[in-house]
C-alpha cells in the first residue's frame, strides 16, 4: 500500500488541501479586521458628514434668525462643530483618508433648505431652525456613541467621548432655545 506522503500525487493533494486551509483563515481573519477597520473609517466619514450639514444648516440659521437664543446656538454649533470636525479629519488623514469636500458636502439635506425658506415665509424660523438643529444633532451624537462603541483606539475613544460631550451641551442648548 502507498503511503500519500510519499507518492507525488499524495503529496500534491496534502499541499493544495493546506493552501486551502491557508487562504480560508486568511479570508476569515480579513473579514474579521478589515471590515471592522473599513467599517470605521466609514463611521468616521459619516460623522464629518453630518458635522458638515449641521455646520452649512447653523451657518445660513445665523444669518436668518431673530431670537438672540437662536443665534447663540447657531454660532456655537458653527464654531463647535467646525473645530470637531477638523479633528476628525486630522484623525483620518493621519490613520487612513481624509474625505474630500465633494464627499462632505454629499449629505447635504434639500429637504431642509426647503422647510427654512417655508418657515420664513410662515415666520416660524427661528423655531423650525432650532427644531432641525435639534434633531440633528440628536442624530449625531448617536452616531458618535455608536462610533465609540466600534473604536478600539483609545486616542480615537477620547476624541469621540470629547465630541459627545459637546454635541450633549449643544443638544442642551438647543432645547432651552426652543422653548
Amino acid at each position: 500500500m502507498l503511503s500519500v506522503k510519499s507518492s507525488p500525487a499524495g503529496r500534491l493533494l496534502v499541499v493544495v488541501g493546506a493552501l486551502f486551509v491557508i487562504v480560508i483563515v486568511t479570508s476569515l481573519l480579513f473579514k474579521v479586521f478589515g471590515s471592522s477597520s473599513t467599517s470605521l473609517t466609514t463611521s468616521l466619514v459619516s460623522l464629518t458628514q453630518s458635522q458638515n450639514e449641521l455646520i452649512r444648516v447653523s451657518s445660513i440659521g445665523s444669518q436668518q434668525v431673530v431670537s438672540q437664543n437662536a443665534k447663540n446656538l447657531a454660532i456655537d454649533v458653527q464654531l463647535s462643530l467646525t473645530s470637531s470636525q477638523q479633528q476628525l479629519i486630522s484623525y483620518l488623514k493621519h490613520y487612513s483618508s481624509a474625505p474630500s469636500s465633494k464627499q462632505l458636502g454629499l449629505t447635504q439635506d434639500k429637504n431642509t433648505d426647503q422647510q427654512l425658506t417655508a418657515a420664513q415665509a410662515a415666520g416660524t424660523y427661528d423655531a423650525t431652525f432650532v427644531s432641525i438643529i435639534l434633531n440633528g444633532l440628536n442624530s449625531y451624537s448617536a452616531t458618535l456613541a455608536r462610533t465609540y462603541s466600534a473604536a478600539k483606539s483609545q486616542n480615537l475613544r477620547q476624541l469621540l467621548s470629547n465630541q459627545y460631550n459637546s454635541a450633549q451641551l449643544l443638544i442642551i442648548q438647543a432645547k432651552q432655545a426652543n422653548s
